[in-house]
């Protein structure tokens, strides 16, 4: 049997039509069983991509619809339903003739023209099996890091309270009384309360953590690699 199954090439909005290789098959006469069994084995992976998938007439029909990206796929019969090659879900409309190493950011910037949000979503239970797949470029991550980091700071949700332990002269905050008890004996500390105060603070180690991470967006985002009309907005 052939292991080398060509790769499933789709674009969005457009209806395929794809035939299972014949060295696939277990038995040519029964290919609507086959078929069937093909659309059972990949059906969380179709979910997955919004790619809708049916039999009809001894052929496999597809449409992608808003996603773009790539799934591995299952094989029946021969394949004994193990990961054989991949399906991709490409741009419809495409500006020239991009490579494969480009279509990505092709589409990134036709959605900021379109005012349409790009999110990259990968899931650890869909690996691929023939593709290297076409990654993001980091300035899409770093872009929403940064945004989601301002909204954040404007409304002060990194801040929390920390418990400082303090001596006043004064009792507040929670006191350590039996401290108390056994330093008062002496004259000169009667007036020294060991205590701990709530002090609001955004200087914390979640805080910091994330600060790195900003800088490192910041970083990526002021690279030659990164078109203008994404830094400008950020600036």
């Amino acid at each position: 049997m052939n292991k080398n199954i060509s790769i499933i090439q789709l674009q969005t909005f457009a209806d395929n039509v794809y035939k299972l290789p014949s060295s696939i098959l277990a038995d040519t006469r029964y290919v609507n069983e086959s078929n069937d069994k093909f659309l059972r084995l990949n059906r969380d992976a179709f979910k997955y991509l919004h790619v809708d998938a049916y039999n009809e007439n001894g052929k496999i029909h597809f449409k992608a619809n808003e996603l773009i990206g790539a799934i591995p796929i299952r094989m029946p019969d021969k394949g004994n339903g193990k990961y054989m090659t991949d399906l991709i879900v490409k741009p419809r409309y495409q500006l020239g003739s991009p490579t494969d190493s480009d279509w990505f950011k092709w589409t990134f910037n036709l959605s900021r023209y379109a005012n349409f949000d790009l999110v990259p979503d990968q899931s650890k239970l869909l690996k691929l099996t023939r593709l290297n797949g076409t990654m993001a470029p980091q300035y899409v991550l770093a872009q929403d890091v940064i945004t989601k980091f301002d909204i954040v700071i404007r409304e002060h949700s990194w801040r929390r309270f920390d418990s400082l332990e303090k001596s006043e002269k004064r009792p507040m905050g929670n006191i350590n009384w039996s401290r108390y008890a056994m330093t008062s004996v002496d004259p000169q500390k009667r007036l020294v309360f060991e205590t701990k105060v709530n002090s609001i603070s955004e200087n914390h180690q979640k805080f910091r953590d994330a600060v790195t991470h900003v800088n490192d967006a910041i970083t990526v985002i002021n690279s030659f690699s990164t078109p203008l009309d994404v830094k400008i907005p950020l600036r």
